[in-house]
């Protein structure tokens, strides 16, 4: 493959995934909540990841899930030149429709907050607060399983399959994308 249709393809899937990334994501809003979580932060800075092939099946690997997306929108909290905490949007296909996630983290790659910022299925599937609430002080480990430390939503399988795959995989794109950083081991808070 020559180097430019190399980057005529990596173009086109972040255009595409842009595109299909931003659908039902309010930059301003997902911001809003970053600095609602971290009131500390002087700056929220966004950008793209795009995982090479060897990334991507180390995140599979990790997370214990199969074909993960290769483009994720990250943005990094900062206070000062520190990165206090992150955010990571996920859209995926529930049954028909899509859902969007935000899933926030600490700076030692525990889950800090779970947010739905868009949910086109019926309101019925869609996971509570409380439900949510569930993944907070997690990192990735054998507990974050359905059945386990995540109770399943009645009702709403899929919905609870699908978000607790999203929050897996966002652990694992962390912990590849960082893995310097320590991650605390032992269960939640």
């Amino acid at each position: 493959m020559t180097t430019r249709r190399r980057y005529v393809g990596v173009w086109l899937c972040i255009s595409l995934g842009a595109v299909s990334l931003g659908w039902a994501q309010a930059p301003d809003r997902v911001e809003e909540i970053l600095r609602r979580v971290y009131p500390q932060a002087e700056k929220v800075e966004k950008r793209f990841i795009y995982l090479t092939r060897d990334q991507q099946a180390e995140v599979e690997r990790r997370a214990r899930v199969r074909s993960v997306p290769r483009l994720y929108r990250f943005y990094e909290v900062r206070q000062g030149p520190a990165v206090v905490g992150y955010g990571v949007t996920d859209t995926h296909v529930l049954r028909t429709h899509h859902e969007t996630l935000l899933v926030v983290l600490d700076e030692d790659g525990r889950v800090r907050q779970v947010e739905v910022l868009a949910f086109e299925e019926p309101p019925d599937y869609r996971p509570s607060d409380k439900w949510l609430q569930r993944f907070q002080g997690h990192p990735l480990d054998d507990r974050l399983w359905l059945g386990r430390d995540v109770p399943n939503i009645t009702g709403a399988t899929i919905t609870a399959t699908a978000v607790l795959r999203s929050v897996r995989t966002i652990l694992a794109v962390w912990q590849v994308l960082y893995p310097n950083r320590p991650v605390r081991e032992n269960g939640p808070p």
